[in-house]
């Protein structure tokens, strides 16, 4: 949970998606994970980050600069 936790920061923080989340194995199947309290957590990381691509995808944000 602390390594997709570190992924998932790495994502929001800019990372592309491909090179954050889905390095880890979990990711790809969710429905082969038979511990429930990691599959639930594998399932919600999944939907932040869906929801966080959708909203950025809508907002029309594609680059931000900071100075």
């Amino acid at each position: 949970m602390d390594r997709i936790l570190a992924c998932e920061l790495s994502y929001h923080g800019g990372s592309a998606l491909p090179q954050t989340i889905y390095t880890c194995l979990y990711m790809h199947k969710p429905e082969a994970i038979t511990d429930p309290v990691l599959r639930s957590y594998v399932l919600c990381t999944l939907k932040c980050c869906h929801a966080v691509k959708r909203a950025v995808t809508r907002a029309e944000i594609y680059e931000v600069v900071f100075p």
